[in-house]
């Protein structure tokens, strides 16, 4: 109601259930299967193939459950992510942005 509409954070992330043949026994995550342009995962240094096993601490048990709590995060918030890539564990800092504007068909007037 604040802003006159619904925000939903966003981190430029594409994400997949992390499959049984790349989970370790230890933990559960998701699969970062695309990183979008200009995104605060970019900037971050996020790559395709990293796997979030944390947000902010807690453990990611599937790449819905990741992108709902990121979706329900406030805009300009700072989250850690707890990354592994290539078997060496990282944590990534990135700030929370809205979600980009899904760009409507134009009509033949316009």
């Amino acid at each position: 109601m604040q802003h006159g509409q619904v925000r939903r954070g966003w981190i430029g992330l594409s994400l997949q259930d992390l499959t049984p043949e790349l989970a370790s026994p230890l933990h559960q995550g998701a699969v970062l299967a695309e990183v979008h342009p200009n995104s605060p995962a970019e900037r971050a240094g996020m790559r395709q193939g990293d796997v979030i096993v944390t947000i902010d601490g807690t453990a990611v048990q599937s790449a819905t459950q990741l992108r709902n709590k990121v979706g329900l995060m406030p805009i300009g918030q700072r989250v850690e992510l707890g990354v592994e890539r290539s078997g060496t564990a990282l944590k990534v800092t990135l700030e929370i942005a809205p979600q980009p504007e899904a760009s409507a068909p134009k009509s033949k007037n316009e």
